[in-house]
């Protein structure tokens, strides 16, 4: 696997990649030119061997952590208004991944990529980001409707949920709930922040 900087000719790739992840809701190729535009070093792609994107990562640099929304944190993902360019954290904007890249550790690499890049290197203290939590709707039909409690739910050490679950087997801890702050109907459009240092 190769963890290469977004380029021109990926874009029309990274827009199918979006589309096929995240519906409507992903971003389109004005997107992510200006992700890339604004700061090139936070749009990463991972080639897989066989030559195809196995997955996108775009963080950007800010002054702190937010309660906001996604779309307020990130300029509706566009990040030209929200990308601060001596920012001290790192905020993760956006990780899709191809189902084969998953067989390839893909979102590892990427955010290991990134943690290298920016916090082991010292330009940064470390890595938030928001996370949907795509199980709460259906846990909250037959259990409590409080995301707190869906929350504080472990299997082994690690959150209940499967995308809390990805980033906390990656070093990211919980820090807090938000609401409102995607949306996501599988996640009655909660999620949660984390952190990794």
């Amino acid at each position: 696997m190769e963890i290469q900087l977004v380029r021109e000719a990926d874009v029309m790739e990274l827009a199918a990649l979006e589309a096929a992840t995240w519906g409507d809701a992903g971003a389109d190729a004005e997107t992510i030119r200006s992700r890339a535009h604004t700061f090139a070093a936070g749009s990463l792609i991972a080639r897989l061997p066989s030559g195809e994107i196995g997955g996108y990562v775009v963080v950007q640099r800010v002054d702190g952590i937010s309660t906001a929304s996604w779309a307020a944190q990130t300029g509706d993902g566009r990040i030209a208004t929200t990308h601060r360019s001596n920012g001290r954290l790192l905020y993760g904007v956006n990780l899709s991944v191809v189902p084969e890249g998953a067989r390839h550790g893909v979102s590892r690499a990427l955010i290991e990529q990134c943690y290298d890049t920016f916090v082991r290197s010292g330009a940064c203290v470390g890595i938030c980001l928001g996370s949907r939590v795509p199980g709460f709707a259906r846990w909250a039909r037959t259990n409590s409707p409080v995301i707190g409690s869906y929350l504080a739910r472990r299997t082994r050490g690690f959150a209940c949920d499967p995308e809390l679950r990805i980033y906390e087997k990656n070093g990211f801890r919980l820090l807090w709930e938000l609401e409102n702050y995607f949306d996501d109907a599988d996640s009655l459009n909660y999620g949660a922040m984390l952190l990794r240092t």
